[in-house]
Parts: structure tokens; C-alpha cells; sequence
């Protein structure tokens, strides 16, 4: 990696933000303009925008098709674009210099840990309306002077904005809480999804009860009382259904007490 310094008089760097990317041999060397970057995808022949974060469209200036070697892009935050027809079109958010523009060096210790950089686009087939696609994440966890060790995050798709009151109010009201085909895939341990779902807002739920817990926090939200509902379950902060604990508590009093009369 090359990197060069040269000073400038007071006022003179042009505002970053009408900056273009240059090819290396029609620029001189300049701090500003950032380290030479190198952009990977897979798959490769996407073609790659970028903008300087926090501008609008009318600031979006072309790159070329992936593998994209030995461009400059400004310092700091940039806001990259990728497009083709056999992928998802996808915008990142990405800090220059950084891992994924293969020009941020780690420590040594680190090293081998590390992959090559590349960003993984989500193909046409799998692309969600409202919803943005978010790559697999994988290397290592750095420590000050050290490498605590390697982690791992799935690919997975989010909503481009956050769940609003009344989006949740729909989910709640045409029986989102039931409906297997949110709940049955996800890992409750030993739980049964049915009986997951219930703890989440237990009408008797001993860890967060009722009257002191769940409704002062409801009452707290910021939303007025026509955009917000506080749904509850007959169920318990417990592995099992409430009324079965209920049960099993009486049965155990008539037992060891004797029944009341």
C-alpha cells in the first residue's frame, strides 16, 4: 500500500463531497483522497457507485465494474452502490481506509485470520420488497495488544425501516403470535415455539409482572393511546403454560398441606 503526505495552504482542499474518482495515473498523490482501495464482489461484473455519506442521488459518481483494483476515494464515511442484473441492487455503508477496501492493515497477530475482502451480493432470485440484504460477516473479534478469536454472522435480509405502531398493531391483530410460519424455524432450546411465544408477554409472568413491570413500561411509550395496544397471554415467565404451573402448585399444596375448605 502507497501513501504519501503534502501539505496545503490554508483552504485550499476542495470540498470532498465534488471530488471524482480518478483513474491512479490522471491524479497526483494526496493525502486527501485517500489510500488506494481495491472493491471485490461476488459475484464479480457488478457495476459499483459511490457518494460521500449524507448527500443526495444527484452525487452519485460511477466506478466500473467489480473487481474494481488501485482506485482513490475520499477519506471517511462513503455510501457505495452495487447494481447488475443477476443481483439484488445494494447500498453499504463503508469507512475509507477499511478491511473491506483492502487497504487497512491489522495487526500481525491477526493476520491469518483474516480473509480476503470481498462483498457478497444477494442474487435477483432472493431479493424482498421493503427489505435490504445484510452479507455474512466472518473473522475476528480484535482486543487492545490482542485477538480474542473469531466470530461468525449468517447472511440475513432487514427492513429498510423500522416497524412502525401500526405495522405492529396489524401483526398483532391478524394473529402473528400463532402463526407457525414465523416461530416454527427458530431455535427455543428444548421449548416448544407455542410455549416461547407465550413467555414473551405473560399476563402472569413472575420475572416481569403485570402491574409493576409491563404496564408502567407501556405507559411510558411516546404513542399516544389510539396508536399503541398492550396484548397479553394467560401464560408465565416459565417452560410451561401458567395454568399448568397453577396446577402443579395446587396439587402440590393439597399434598403436602392438605386441601383447603
Amino acid at each position: 500500500m502507497r501513501t504519501t503526505e503534502r501539505s496545503h495552504p490554508q483552504g485550499a482542499l476542495a470540498d470532498l463531497k465534488s471530488l471524482a474518482v480518478l483513474p491512479l495515473n490522471n491524479i497526483s498523490d494526496d493525502k486527501a483522497l485517500g489510500h488506494l482501495a481495491t472493491i471485490r464482489t461476488d459475484p464479480a461484473g457488478v457495476q459499483v457507485s459511490y457518494k460521500p455519506y449524507g448527500t443526495n442521488d444527484n452525487h452519485w459518481q460511477s466506478l466500473g465494474l467489480t473487481p474494481l483494483a488501485e482506485i482513490r476515494l475520499p477519506l471517511g464515511h462513503l455510501h457505495l452502490k452495487f447494481e447488475g442484473e443477476v443481483v439484488t441492487t445494494t447500498e453499504r455503508l463503508v469507512m475509507n481506509p477499511s478491511f473491506l477496501l483492502d487497504n487497512f492493515s491489522f495487526l500481525p497477530s491477526a493476520e491469518e485470520l483474516v480473509p480476503e475482502p470481498m462483498i457478497h451480493l444477494a442474487g435477483t432470485a432472493e431479493g424482498r420488497d421493503g427489505m435490504v440484504y445484510v452479507a455474512a460477516w466472518n473473522g475476528p473479534v480484535p482486543m487492545p495488544a490482542s485477538v480474542a478469536g473469531a466470530a461468525s454472522v449468517p447472511a440475513y435480509f432487514i427492513d429498510t425501516f423500522e416497524v412502525t405502531n401500526a405495522q405492529f398493531q396489524e401483526f398483532v391483530d391478524t394473529g402473528g403470535y400463532s402463526d407457525s410460519r414465523f416461530w416454527a424455524e427458530l431455535d427455543f432450546g428444548d421449548m416448544d415455539w407455542t410455549e416461547a411465544v407465550l413467555m414473551m408477554n405473560g399476563r402472569y409472568d413472575h420475572t416481569v409482572p403485570l402491574a409493576s413491570s409491563q404496564q408502567p413500561l407501556f405507559e411510558l411509550l411516546g404513542s399516544g393511546p389510539e396508536q399503541k395496544k398492550h396484548v397479553t397471554y394467560d401464560a408465565g415467565h416459565v417452560g410451561f403454560p401458567a395454568h399448568q404451573q397453577r396446577r402443579e402448585i395446587g396439587a402440590w399444596l393439597d399434598t403436602y398441606l392438605g386441601r383447603v375448605r
